[in-house]
């Protein structure tokens, strides 16, 4: 049960988002914001086909990729450790039912940690202490001790924290074989770069089939031939 406290949050061309963000006002286009990041959305829902059963939104943040994910998929699973994230999250999502929102941040370990931000970027906050100085403690898991039977998609938006996240979660992906879109933020280099991200797919069997900008696509070998990936303005190589 999320009870909302107004004082801390404001409506923004339809969105609840703390009161102290300025990034997402300023980033969004089109008077309800739905034009914010649909590109990259566009591109990784494309390589998912047909399997649209069950997503999970790592970093789900304020619901930005999240209420697309329950208009496009059967269920959504969503991660978010930031309780003041998590309350807008859930009035972002009131036209959805198919969604469970997990308290919680994704590790390659379980263990508690500090979550750093700052009061004007609510989707910058991370366990770096580089993120910021406003600091909040939270509870990390891996996404395999959830043991999900199936999994169609993920969404991977951590601020530097996305590779050991995918270290977690190697057990799932190997069984359920989703399709994966992962930011990779270039101000996070120091803790991984696209090359180390690279390298992990490869090492599970994947193969980069584009993005946009700083959100890369991933999905297994032969899931599409050479062909279809062709036909869609993509190659494997």
């Amino acid at each position: 049960m999320y009870v909302m406290h107004k004082a801390l949050t404001k409506r923004v061309r339809g969105w609840t988002m703390p009161s102290s963000e300025t990034h997402y006002p300023a980033q969004f286009e089109g008077a309800d914001g739905t034009k914010y990041q649909k590109k990259q959305r566009k591109i990784a829902f494309m390589f998912c086909g047909k399997r649209r059963g069950v997503a999970i939104d790592i970093g789900a943040n304020i619901g930005l990729w999240g209420h697309f994910m329950c208009w496009h998929f059967d269920h959504v699973e969503m991660f978010e450790p930031d309780q003041l994230n998590r309350q807008c999250l859930v009035d972002n999502l009131t036209e959805h039912s198919n969604y469970t929102i997990r308290p919680y941040g994704l590790y390659s370990q379980s263990q508690s940690a500090t979550l750093y931000g700052t009061a004007n970027s609510c989707g910058d906050k991370s366990i770096h202490s580089t993120a910021g100085t406003v600091e909040t403690t939270c509870e990390l898991r891996t996404l395999d001790e959830f043991e999900y039977p199936k999994v169609d998609f993920m969404k991977i938006d951590t601020q530097g924290s996305e590779l050991e996240i995918l270290k977690g979660a190697v057990d799932t992906i190997k069984r359920c074989e989703p399709t994966v879109c992962v930011e990779v933020t270039p101000g996070v280099k120091q803790y991984q770069t696209q090359n180390d991200i690279n390298a992990f797919f490869l090492s599970v069997g994947y193969l980069a089939v584009g993005g946009w900008k700083k959100d890369k696509v991933f999905i297994p070998k032969g899931h599409w031939s050479e062909d279809r990936l062709r036909r869609a303005g993509r190659s494997s190589s």
